[in-house]
């Protein structure tokens, strides 16, 4: 009988110190899951609304932060918005959207009938990107579940103080996995 309780209360102080250093880890002071920031994408709104081919209107900055909401910085941090110039041709009005699985969030458009890249880099070890210096091998596609089109596969290449590290691009929502965004429908 006294090895039971004493194996009941190890077992009750066990539970007890868990669940207290777990309140300790998941509400201490740096913890920013949850928040509701608004700033993800450090303030860039030059984004209108877009009407895709399927006749289903989105703004594009309420599309952003959305998907920013969805797809966090891998370390946190605030997002840097960097343009690069795309070889090859996109149509007027069409915008695409994907992100990677760092949290790195890449537009394509056609400004003044040059194809750009915006990638909204994430930081790496608590620092901004410099620059996007090669962005290649994108492939565009309409969508019939999100109202903008989407980056089916794509890569970049951006420095952090002379080291360079790729970042490779998907559709921002993929019916049937864990990839899925609310501004898609199913």
């Amino acid at each position: 009988m006294k090895t039971q309780r004493a194996g009941s209360r190890f077992l009750k102080n066990l539970f007890v110190f868990s669940t207290v250093a777990l309140l300790a880890v998941a509400c201490g002071k740096e913890n920013t899951s949850g928040d509701d920031d608004d700033s993800l994408l450090n303030g860039y709104s030059n984004y209108g609304t877009y009407t895709n081919g399927n006749g289903q209107s989105v703004n594009l900055q309420e599309a952003l932060n959305i998907v920013g909401q969805e797809r966090r910085c891998l370390e946190g941090g605030q997002r840097t918005r960097r343009q690069i110039q795309l070889q090859g041709n996109i149509n007027i009005g069409a915008v695409h959207m994907g992100v990677s699985t760092y949290g790195d969030i890449a537009i394509t458009a056609n400004q003044g009938g040059q194809a750009v890249l915006d990638i909204y880099v994430c930081p790496r070890s608590n620092q901004a990107p410099q620059q996007v210096v090669q962005a290649s091998q994108f492939i565009l596609e309409t969508s019939n579940s999100c109202p903008v089109a989407q980056i089916s596969y794509g890569f970049a290449t951006a420095t952090i103080q002379g080291a360079s590290f790729n970042m490779g691009f998907a559709p921002i929502h993929i019916p049937g996995t864990d990839r899925r965004s609310a501004i898609c429908q199913n």
